[in-house]
C-alpha cells in the first residue's frame, strides 16, 4: 500500500462505522456541501467531502462525524452555500441524453484535434500547423481518439456492467484494463500502462495505482460526473477510486474531483441562466484544497478581467505550454470552457492553442462545452470526418441513449446493457494508431527541438 493510502486510510477512521448500513443497497452520501453545514465525511478513498450535519443510519440514530477543519483564509468568506450542490438532482431524458452525446463526442472530437499537436509547445504548434481553423492531422482529415477516449468509454462500460454498484464497477473497469493492455496500446502513457501490468501480474484494483499526476483521468472523471447525475451515487467517490485505480495522487484526485463538480454543473445550469463568475464562485466554495482554491481564486479574477485563455496561461506560469499534469490541465480547460461557453468551437480551439499535452486539454475542454451545449453545437465538419473506429459517432450515440434512464429503475439495469467491445477490432485499431502516432512523432521531433531551443 502507497503512503498516500496509508495516509488517507488513516484519516478514515474519524468516522464512526454503521453496522445497520447496507452500502450495496443505500444511497451514498452526496458530494459537496449538500446542506451547506461543513459538516467532515471521510469517504473510503480517504478523500474528504462535506456533507449534511448528521448521517442517519438505519434505526434512525445518528451517527458522529469529526469537527470540520477551519476553512483557508482565501475560501473562509465562501463557508456558505446559497443553494444545494447535489448529485441526486435530475434533469430531464432528453437533456440528459444531449448531455452525454454532447460528452462522448465532445471528448472523442477534442482528443482528435489535439493528437497532432501533442508534446508542442505553444509557439512551435503555431508555426508548424497555424492558428486555425483547426482539422485532424495524425490522419489528415479524419479524426482518431486516443486514450482518453478510451479509457472513458471502458468506464462506461464497466458503469453500465455494474448493475449500479460501486465495487462490481471497480471489478470491471479493472478487468478491462487488463484486457485492455492485450491490445498494446503504446499511447496509453507510461502510468496507464504500469497500472495495466500490475492488474495482469496479480494486484488488486486497491494496489495498482502508480504515483502519477499527469492528466489522463481526467475526461474520464467527466464521464463518470456526467452519467451518475441524478443517480444518487456520490460521483466524487466513484471519481476517487477510479483515479487511484491508476494514478495514485492527492492532486490527481482533487483535479479530477474539480473537473466532475464542473461536469455536474454543466449539466444543471441552462444556458440562458449560465454566469461563468457564478460557476467559479460555487466550485470555490466547496474546494477543500487551499492550492486549488487559490488558483480558482485567480481564474475568478481573469474572468473579472476580460482575460483571454492564454492571457491566463501567462499568468498562471504556463504561458509558453500548459504542463501535463492534471491540475494545471484541468484548470485551463475549466477556464477556457467558462470564457466560451456559448460556443464549442471556440472552446476546442483556445484549449488546444495553449500547447503542451493538446489531445487531453481538448478533449477536457471538449467535454465540458459538449455536455453543457449538447451534440448540436459541435462543427459539421469535424462530426462528419470523425471515424474513431470502432467507436464511430453512430456507436458513441448509441451509448449515450444507453445512460438516458439509467439506473432509476431496478429494470433499467437490464434493459441498458453495455455495447460489444469487439476486441479484435480494439487490437486491430491500437496497431493503426500506434502508427501514426509514431510518424506524427517523428515529423514533430524537429518543431519540438526548435522550440525548446528557442525557449531556452
Amino acid at each position: 500500500m502507497s503512503t498516500y493510502r496509508r495516509s488517507k486510510s488513516a484519516q478514515s477512521s474519524s468516522l464512526k462505522p454503521n453496522p445497520s448500513s447496507n452500502p450495496e443497497s443505500q444511497p451514498e452520501q452526496e458530494m459537496g456541501l449538500s446542506s451547506g453545514k461543513n459538516r467532515v465525511f471521510r469517504n473510503p478513498s480517504g478523500r474528504t467531502a462535506r456533507i449534511a450535519p448528521e448521517i442517519r443510519s438505519g434505526d434512525g440514530s445518528s451517527v458522529s462525524v469529526s469537527k470540520p477543519p477551519i476553512a483557508p483564509p482565501v475560501i473562509a468568506k465562501h463557508a456558505k452555500l446559497d443553494q444545494d450542490f447535489s448529485w441526486a438532482n435530475v434533469t430531464g431524458s432528453l437533456r440528459r441524453e444531449q448531455a452525454v452525446e454532447g460528452l462522448l463526442l465532445g471528448v472523442a472530437i477534442g482528443e482528435s484535434l489535439g493528437l497532432g499537436r501533442g508534446g508542442l509547445q505553444r509557439r512551435s504548434s503555431l508555426r508548424m500547423l497555424g492558428r486555425g481553423p483547426l482539422n485532424y492531422c495524425v490522419i489528415p482529415g479524419i479524426g482518431f481518439s486516443g486514450y482518453d477516449t478510451q479509457r472513458m468509454l471502458m468506464i462506461l462500460q464497466a458503469i453500465l456492467r455494474s448493475r449500479s454498484q460501486l465495487e462490481s464497477f471497480r471489478r470491471g473497469f479493472a478487468n478491462r484494463l487488463r484486457l485492455n493492455l492485450l491490445t498494446l496500446p503504446l499511447y496509453a502513457g507510461r502510468t496507464n500502462l504500469m497500472a495495466s501490468m500490475r492488474l495482469c501480474l496479480g494486484a488488486s484494483y486497491e494496489q495498482s495505482g502508480v504515483v502519477s499526476i499527469d492528466n489522463c483521468p481526467l475526461a474520464s472523471a467527466l464521464a463518470i460526473a456526467c452519467v451518475l447525475q441524478g443517480t444518487g451515487h456520490s460521483a466524487e467517490k466513484w471519481v476517487a477510486f477510479t483515479t487511484e485505480t491508476t494514478h495514485v495522487s492527492a492532486e490527481a484526485v482533487e483535479s479530477a474531483v474539480l473537473i466532475a463538480r464542473s461536469a455536474h454543473l454543466a449539466v444543471m445550469t441552462p444556458e440562458n441562466t449560465f454566469n461563468p463568475v457564478n460557476i467559479l464562485d460555487r466550485l470555490i466554495k466547496i474546494t477543500e484544497d487551499q492550492d486549488i482554491a487559490i488558483q480558482l481564486n485567480q481564474l475568478r479574477e481573469g474572468l473579472l478581467h476580460g482575460k483571454s485563455s492564454h492571457e491566463m496561461a501567462v499568468q498562471m506560469g504556463w504561458g509558453k505550454a500548459i504542463p501535463t499534469a492534471a491540475g494545471p490541465t484541468a484548470l485551463m480547460a475549466l477556464y477556457t470552457w467558462l470564457t466560451n461557453h456559448r460556443s464549442f468551437e471556440k472552446t476546442v480551439e483556445q484549449a488546444i492553442l495553449l500547447g503542451g499535452d493538446s489531445a487531453s486539454l481538448g478533449a477536457v475542454a471538449g467535454g465540458l462545452a459538449g455536455i453543457h451545449l449538447g451534440p448540436q453545437s459541435i462543427p459539421d465538419r469535424w462530426r462528419k470526418w470523425y471515424v474513431g473506429w470502432p467507436n464511430s459517432a453512430s456507436w458513441l450515440k448509441a451509448m449515450a441513449i444507453r445512460f438516458v434512464d439509467w439506473p432509476h429503475g431496478a429494470e433499467d439495469l437490464h434493459a441498458a446493457p453495455a455495447l460489444p467491445s469487439r476486441p479484435a477490432m480494439q487490437w486491430a485499431r491500437s496497431i493503426l494508431v500506434n502508427f501514426f502516432l509514431a510518424t506524427n512523432a517523428v515529423i514533430r521531433l524537429p518543431w519540438k527541438l526548435l522550440g525548446r531551443i528557442l525557449g531556452s
